[in-house]
């Protein structure tokens, strides 16, 4: 899993390093995201296939400069958040657990229930781990 997020990373990186809107060397992508040769080429034909980037005379160029500003954060948030996650589920499972809770997993990623929500039920199978429902308990806020 790691690897994979690696792997979408030097796909962001591209992405952040193009986003100044000047053509790019494919030399120059791999001094910018420190990845070799090879990533570069394969990342930069990936998002030139998605339609994120096109190649012109000088180099590489962006075809949206509001990348970080629309999906391009979300992505990379979305992949951050998964890895956090499944981090959280190895201690979790190290730590003897059988079933767990959205709080558990918050609690280790110090994110919000709703934000790890869905990677938690994704991945917690993974992990040999079951998702409790929540507990139905609520503070008693007739007392304030």
């Amino acid at each position: 899993m790691e690897n994979a997020i690696s792997r979408l990373g030097s796909g962001i990186k591209i992405l952040i390093a193009l986003a100044d809107g000047r053509p790019k060397t494919p030399k120059e992508l791999e001094e910018a995201i420190g990845r070799s040769e090879n990533t570069v080429r394969t990342w930069t034909i990936r998002l030139a296939k998605a339609g994120m980037i096109e190649k012109i005379a000088e180099g590489w160029v962006t075809l949206d400069s509001n990348f970080l500003t629309s999906g391009g954060r979300e992505i990379f948030m979305r992949a951050n958040t998964r890895k956090k996650v499944n981090e959280a589920l190895k201690e979790l499972r190290a730590e003897n657990y059988a079933k767990i809770t959205l709080l558990d997993v918050s609690s280790k990623t110090r994110l919000p229930p709703r934000v790890i929500e869905d990677d938690t039920y994704l991945l917690a199978h993974d992990h040999g781990l079951a998702v409790a429902a929540e507990s139905s308990w609520r503070p008693d806020l007739s007392l304030a």
